[in-house]
């Protein structure tokens, strides 16, 4: 991969790295402004790959920005002033032609991230898809403070997992969440 990054303004990108700390992005107008101007017909094959990660980054960076607009549009509870519409859901289907299921998803991630602090904050710096909350959220689901508490352990870890890895996991911390505390064995000794 090619050393070279852009950031807004300057004629570079800034992309992070897996190591890096979440840190919210530039403007992602901006920076869609700055992606379009390069040429993919006239960069070599290194940048190329790179715009690749840099759009997909962006792309995150903006449906994160997309669901921070819901969340406010939701709390305001404005789908009950324009419309009228009975939900959040119902509005986004008849304002957004989601269908209703996209709206329901829409409308749970929502709720979610208001609970996983450190994973909005991951994918508003573009570092996890939509795809990647959606395998998080329903950590949210059920004990709040168990849900924020695993919450950086699960926004850090998707920034090299892929969903269907984050799914499990979560999955998996469901489970023994549900389960409790293991308890030792009759007649061991704890040491």
């Amino acid at each position: 991969m090619s050393d070279r990054t852009r950031c807004a303004g300057t004629g570079t990108y800034r992309v992070q790295t897996a190591e890096e700390e979440p840190a919210d992005l530039p403007d992602v107008n901006d920076l869609v402004a700055e992606l379009a101007k390069d040429d993919p017909l006239t960069v070599t094959n290194d940048e190329l790959a790179q715009l690749v990660v840099d759009a997909h980054q962006i792309a995150n960076a903006a449906a994160a920005r997309w669901l921070a607009l819901v969340d406010e549009f939701d709390q305001r509870e404005r789908w009950a002033i324009d419309g009228p519409a009975p939900t959040l859901a119902r509005w986004l289907q008849q304002e957004c032609r989601l269908t209703a299921r996209e709206a329901g998803d829409v409308h749970r991630l929502v709720r979610a991230l208001r609970v996983l602090p450190v994973t909005a904050k991951t994918f508003r710096a573009g570092q996890i898809s939509m795809a990647h909350v959606r395998a998080i959220a329903p950590a949210a689901e059920g004990d709040e403070k168990d849900a924020r508490q695993a919450d950086p352990i699960l926004a850090r870890s998707s920034r090299w997992m892929h969903p269907g890895q984050v799914s499990n996991v979560v999955k998996t911390w469901r489970r023994v969440r549900a389960e409790g505390p293991a308890l030792p064995a009759e007649g061991s000794e704890r040491g």
